[in-house]
């Protein structure tokens, strides 16, 4: 493009000066809110929950920093016999539901299925009594699996009226692995205290 004039040139140089300000504060501000958020997160896992109270604390968080509306933990446990399950060990906002309970098998629902599959679901098409309320219905439902060294420990599920975003789900990511590891350790201290305890 040619241009016509000096003042041409100028208003296009201070117009691109605009731009890359707006996406620097952009990009700040986005860094800023995923490190708040990391930081916020572990002072809630921090000190010596036991399991019960950690998954309440991380479920209330991550509901209230992600603007969901709804928020499930839960809890991967495997028995001697091989049998495994994901329990619902807290919750927020939540109203219990009729066809999926406590209780769920790999593969059962997008719960048991992101368990199963070993990655995150997006739930786009949500049914109006998927968690029966009297509110607006669901936009969006996301299950995210959560490890501790490729060892599944758990899903977190999340409801939202609004479309998930792609900071919101690149939070929700930066964190399991965080989450995975209190949830390890807790389980640790727990079997540890079991053991003192039949010693004793």
């Amino acid at each position: 493009i040619k241009l016509l004039s000096e003042q041409d040139q100028l208003g296009r140089a201070l117009s691109e000066m605009t731009r890359a300000l707006r996406e620097g504060a952009a990009e700040t501000a986005r860094q800023d809110w995923l490190k708040t958020g990391q930081t916020q997160l572990h002072n809630q896992m921090s000190g010596e929950p036991d399991l019960v109270t950690l998954a309440k604390q991380v479920i209330t968080f991550l509901t209230s920093y992600v603007e969901a509306a709804v928020g499930m933990f839960y809890l991967f446990k495997e028995t001697n016999q091989g049998k495994s399950s994901l329990k619902l060990l807290a919750s927020h906002a939540h109203t219990r539901r009729h066809h999926l309970d406590h209780d769920l098998h790999l593969g059962e629902g997008i719960i048991g299925q992101a368990a199963l599959e070993g990655h995150h679901i997006v739930l786009t098409q949500v049914p109006n009594d998927y968690i029966p309320w009297d509110k607006p219905p669901l936009q969006q439902v996301l299950a995210m699996p959560f490890r501790y060294e490729q060892q599944l420990k758990g899903v977190m599920e999340l409801g939202f009226f609004q479309p998930l975003t792609d900071v919101q789900l690149e939070f929700l990511q930066q964190v399991m692995p965080s989450i995975g590891i209190a949830v390890n350790t807790a389980q640790s201290r727990t079997q540890m205290q079991e053991l003192l305890r039949r010693v004793r």
